[in-house]
């Protein structure tokens, strides 16, 4: 997970990544795994158990997915990014769908959680 995350950041940025690469070529790659890694220490350190942890994360995954497919729609039908591969109409209806779906139900998790 920590090199997974050293990877996904550094080409965010733009930065020079890859295990093959030494410390002073890549300083902002292995900065994020070893980042990485302490929080993955601090986390199995603490008394919250791997379970629910899991529970947590999916519990934000679910909170976070909504937003991230609108994205992923605007981009899709954007041509100045995607040129003429842009998102066909079934794909944006079932892209609409599926967001609007995820939404209600992120939406009634808060509600409920909220009130309990």
């Amino acid at each position: 997970m920590a090199g997974s995350a050293g990877y996904a950041i550094a080409e965010t940025f733009g930065w020079k990544e890859g295990l093959g690469k030494r410390f002073r070529d890549a300083h902002g790659f292995y900065a994020i795994i070893a980042l990485a890694t302490v929080v993955g220490l601090l986390v199995n350190a603490s008394s919250i158990g791997s379970m629910t942890m899991l529970y947590y994360a999916a519990m934000l995954n679910g909170i976070l997915a909504p937003p991230l497919l609108i994205f992923i729609l605007l981009i899709g039908n954007n041509k100045a990014i995607l040129g003429e591969r842009t998102n066909s109409k079934l794909s944006n209806a079932l892209g609409i769908v599926i967001t609007t779906i995820m939404s209600l139900v992120a939406l009634g998790f808060l509600w409920v959680m909220l009130r309990s």
